[in-house]
């Protein structure tokens, strides 16, 4: 079975009911890779000033003497309410059920020379995740669903001169996802004798894939500076499994078999710019933009 890629991303979609139109917004596209840059709601690309430059802008860890270390986590809670119609016109309004999930970080960053500096970081760019009430109406399409990666990124920055600082680096992602619905085993196996009576299915997948980064910051002066971030697509060939809690429910009637599952998961490139003023020491502002290429997700 190849679809794998495409119900899990059907499910994620399920996931976010706001999801279409603001992925990144909705928590799809993840930016916590620090206190400090979740503070600054994300302007930390032309800062870049700290070891989480890693994540945001590799080539700004030239300013970072010695070695340096960053180690942190954030908890996100997602809420919302999906409303379904059922076949005869009945409304009815479904909270999600409510969970903590962990998004870790971690950075290291090292100068070895005037002009090289290297660092490297695990954090996450993607991730999404939900569960709903067991008898809620849409159990038949999801129950639980997520979808969580974790990058490997080890990066070297050279200082070109005291303005200009470029940066290169790989990047290795693990994905892996879960998907758990309930199946109707009328539906399943043309019995009307077992219509009504469910059997949990549980999809699994898994993946680890290569990408890229470059990055450049350039320090007009002490007081403006500017960051410019591009990371690749990452390909990620998904093997996994499908599953039934119980595979014989009647026996003697009623076998299922698990399978395998493959699947392509592409994830998607982005490329990110800010410009920063800092008028004083204790005070500076950040503008800047995220295009992610949303049309290559799929």
């Amino acid at each position: 079975m190849k679809r794998i890629a495409s119900l899990l991303l059907a499910a994620c979609l399920l996931a976010a009911p706001q999801l279409t139109g603001k992925a990144q917004a909705e928590g799809f596209a993840l930016s916590d890779f620090g206190a400090r840059g979740t503070a600054l709601a994300g302007g930390m690309v032309a800062r870049a000033d700290d070891p989480s430059a890693v994540a945001w802008n590799p080539a700004g860890i030239t300013q970072l003497p010695g070695t340096q270390i960053m180690v942190g986590m954030t908890a996100i809670q997602p809420s919302g309410t999906v409303d379904t119609v059922d076949r005869f016109g009945i409304g009815r309004s479904t909270d999600v059920d409510k969970h903590t999930w962990a998004n870790p970080h971690a950075y290291l960053t090292h100068q070895f020379s005037d002009n090289l500096w290297g660092g490297i970081g695990i954090f996450s760019r993607f991730g999404l995740g939900n569960s709903y009430p067991t008898n809620w109406p849409g159990r038949e399409n999801l129950k639980y669903v997520s979808l969580k990666t974790v990058s490997l990124n080890p990066n070297l920055a050279f200082k070109i001169n005291d303005n200009l600082s470029l940066a290169v680096g790989l990047e290795f992602m693990y994905a892996t996802m879960l998907m758990k619905k309930d199946g109707d085993l009328g539906k399943m196996t043309g019995s009307p004798l077992l219509s009504g009576r469910y059997d949990q299915q549980m999809l699994t997948g898994s993946s680890i894939a290569p990408g890229f980064n470059l990055a450049a910051h350039y320090k007009f002066n002490e007081e403006w500076a500017a960051g410019l971030t591009y990371r690749s697509r990452v390909k990620q060939a998904v093997r996994g499994h499908v599953e039934f809690e119980n595979k014989n429910p009647v026996p003697g009637l009623v076998n299922l078999p698990n399978s395998d599952l493959h699947g392509n998961l592409n994830l998607p490139d982005t490329i990110s710019f800010g410009v920063m003023w800092k008028p004083m020491e204790t005070l500076s502002f950040e503008a800047g933009t995220v295009y992610t290429v949303w049309s290559n997700y799929r």
